[in-house]
């Protein structure tokens, strides 16, 4: 059983959604206190102690051989300096411990990157920084070893999105908070070009021509159908939601 558990994030708004959520669960597991014989032994109770930590990105405020494990959501591509929080992360676990981390692959929205490319260099004559670098799944198991993490294991899920527009995805990513991030980037681009970017998405990889074209009996994919303007959609936006939460 966990005693400590200590959850991070570095907006405040999301430090205090997490509470909330938090918060509701305790309150259920008291209920369920009050009467030993409705508990069921196979769930899982919640750690004796639970601490909120408003953190910065690149700064770990935890010391040397303190923590027993680390689990991180979505965060590691944000950093500027992959190698050095890792470090900083092994330094903290003890001689035991360990780290469970996702990220974004960098083959992500190539769809996207495609169409933004082709359209700001035929109307804007040149082709800037579209997206944040992200690394590559062979680079963080090389950085990963290199470091001295001991038995690291890299699992890669590969999930299929299809998006009927290009206003869909800008849409899906400001709702999942995975917009571009970057300080040296274009502020603003043309009308124009994203007009034609619209156009050449709707005409290369839209979703009903790629159900065409994807096999949907590969074992590696989920297809993902996402519309906002269906109501019979999977998705609901209420249930799009991207946290960042580490112990």
């Amino acid at each position: 059983m966990c005693k400590n558990f200590i959850y991070c994030d570095y907006t405040e708004k999301s430090l205090l959604h997490s509470k909330s959520i938090i918060d509701q669960l305790r309150l259920l597991q008291s209920k369920y206190d009050n009467n030993l014989q409705n508990i069921d032994k196979k769930k899982t109770p919640l750690p004796k102690n639970i601490f909120p930590l408003l953190i910065n990105k690149e700064k770990w405020p935890f010391k040397d051989e303190t923590i027993d494990c680390i689990f991180n959501n979505l965060y590691l591509h944000t950093c500027e300096n992959l190698e050095n929080i890792l470090k900083i992360y092994n330094k903290s676990l003890i001689k035991d411990g360990f780290l469970v981390s996702n990220i974004i692959s960098n083959n992500s929205f190539q769809e996207l990157k495609v169409c933004l490319n082709l359209s700001e260099n035929e109307r804007d004559g040149g082709v800037s920084l579209n997206s944040m670098p992200i690394p590559s799944i062979e680079s963080v198991g090389n950085l990963v070893g290199r470091i001295g993490y001991n038995l690291p294991s890299i699992t890669v899920n590969k999930s299929r999105l299809l998006f009927s527009g290009l206003d869909q995805i800008f849409e899906f990513l400001t709702q999942i908070g995975e917009t571009n991030i970057l300080k040296n980037k274009r502020k603003m681009k043309s009308q124009n070009c994203i007009i034609a970017a619209m156009s050449i998405y709707k005409h290369l990889f839209n979703s009903k021509r790629e159900k065409k074209n994807f096999d949907v009996e590969m074992v590696d994919n989920r297809i993902i159908r996402y519309d906002l303007r269906d109501k019979n959609d999977k998705f609901e936006r209420k249930n799009i939601n991207c946290k960042f939460i580490m112990i």
